[in-house]
């Protein structure tokens, strides 16, 4: 499964299955298919296979051809330079710079294609250069995606991704001591990725796609590196035959609607090395699903002003949605409780306090009892009866007094720059409002003029996430 927190979070989203397309009856014919990308101005689909090259006297064919969505038949290319790049892995495609790369797993070389005057992949006048990434030492080149001018290479033996961005000369000519390539490197296997073998970019959102054939999905993360979506994929299981979904890309929708469908090769059973010289059948499919993708991880934000704040939140497992167990909706417009309020401050400060016996009488039934009672032994949390105290309230809404008062017991505030708003002057918490203002978590609540603080308004959980961003995000 997924890591603890993710799995926590999220809940596998099931795709909408538009087509499969058998790969067998496809002209030419794909064996085992282990890459594919989308060029939007080819109008198609690039797939490669690794399998061909693999046992030339078994397996006889193209191991790369362009398919446009939804057709039944391709256009065959041959591979590029084929004396020392055969087993094409993976593929990605740069529209600007008109550029194929592709990845194999026999000499964990990138391969950049540019095609020649004839203007077609994988004929004899194409240019092929190889940036060196020697240095990196991948063990077993299994995908590439192009990704706003960097490349993100996937080592299938180390589960690791390398994103590599031109140095000061602007090109990709590969890492020191031959190029000036800059690198970063994101291990999988702490996000519970275990067996991740192919990926995709997606720009609008810049997120990135990846197929983990273990957990038979497509994982989606967000530009910080964090698992926003699950796709399952399992509902694709065939008796008899291994489900492999090998790489994933977004291309757009078969039926001509202009949406943006995902599409994955699905490599079956292996057909390599048979014992008896004779390939089993071929079982590659080609498959189109509906799903959204790209558009963060709630579907309830997109037109608050809070949604950047929102996905933040999520993406550093402070929330996890307002309807579990799906979690797909973060309810912006809610107004936060005082237990949802401990909960969220527990993730996010993670307080060491040792719990003792907390005298709240009114918590034992409440979901938040844990994060009431953490909260109140850091000193963060009082209760809502003063002065015995003896109530937390766990279910009445948080006003933006008491929110200030919370954050400044939690982060500490002490300096105040004076009397910043008109209509707090009569508030206990005035001083603790002036301590949030100063500090720049808010910034009053009737802009541009920002002058007033509406101290008794509840907060809303969009408000929540804008106030803990500006808190923490520094």
């Amino acid at each position: 499964m997924v890591s603890d927190v993710a799995a926590a979070a999220l809940a596998p989203v099931e795709p909408v299955l538009v087509e499969i397309i058998d790969l067998s009856d496809v002209s030419p014919v794909l064996i085992d298919p282990t890459g594919i990308t989308y060029a939007p101005d080819l109008g198609a689909l690039i797939l490669v296979d690794s399998e061909i090259d693999e046992e030339p006297d078994v397996f006889a064919g193209f191991n790369m051809i362009t398919i446009e969505p939804g057709a039944s038949s391709g256009v065959g290319g041959l591979s590029p330079d084929p004396t020392d790049r055969l087993e094409p892995t993976g593929a990605a495609y740069d529209q600007e710079g008109r550029r194929l790369f592709l990845t194999n797993d026999s000499t964990d070389v990138v391969s950049v294609v540019h095609a020649g005057p004839d203007g077609a992949f994988g004929s004899s006048d194409d240019i092929v250069t190889a940036p060196d990434y020697e240095s990196l030492a991948i063990d077993d080149l299994e995908d590439v995606a192009y990704a706003d001018g960097d490349l993100l290479l996937l080592d299938a033996a180390t589960q690791a991704l390398y994103r590599i961005g031109p140095g000061t000369n602007g090109e990709l000519d590969g890492t020191a001591p031959v190029g000036d390539d800059e690198v970063t490197v994101t291990q999988l296997a702490p996000l519970g990725i275990l067996d991740a073998t192919g990926l995709d970019y997606v720009a609008g959102s810049q997120s990135t796609l990846i197929t983990d054939a273990r957990l038979d999905s497509v994982l989606e993360l967000s530009s910080s590196g964090v698992i926003v979506r699950d796709i399952d994929l399992s509902f694709l299981k065939l008796p008899g035959v291994s489900l492999a979904p090998n790489d994933v890309t977004v291309g757009p929708a078969s039926d001509g609607s202009g949406a943006l469908h995902l599409y994955i090769v699905d490599r079956g059973n292996d057909n390599g090395n048979p014992d008896d010289g004779i390939p089993p059948p071929a079982d590659g499919r080609l498959i189109e699903l509906e799903v959204e993708i790209g558009e963060g991880r709630f579907t309830d934000d997109d037109n608050s002003v809070f949604q950047e704040d929102i996905e933040w939140l999520a993406e550093q497992g402070i929330t996890a949605g307002c309807n579990p167990p799906a979690n797909t909706r973060f309810c912006p417009e809610d107004e936060v409780s005082r237990g949802a309020m401990a909960a969220f401050l527990n993730r996010a400060l993670s307080p060491t306090a040792t719990v003792g016996e907390v005298a709240f009488v009114d918590d034992d039934a409440s979901v938040f009892e844990t994060d009431i009672e953490r909260l109140a032994a850091a000193g963060v949390l009082k209760g809502c009866n003063p002065p015995v105290n003896d109530r937390a309230c766990p279910d009445a809404p948080v006003t933006r007094a008491q929110m200030a008062a919370f954050l400044g017991r939690a982060l500490g505030y002490s300096a105040s720059d004076g009397d910043l708003f008109t209509d707090d002057d009569g508030s206990i918490f005035e001083v603790d409002i002036n301590r949030l203002a100063t500090a720049g978590v808010t910034r009053g609540c009737n802009p541009p003029s920002n002058d007033l603080y509406c101290p008794d308004e509840a907060v809303t959980r969009g408000q929540m996430a804008a106030f803990l961003r500006r808190a923490l995000d520094s």
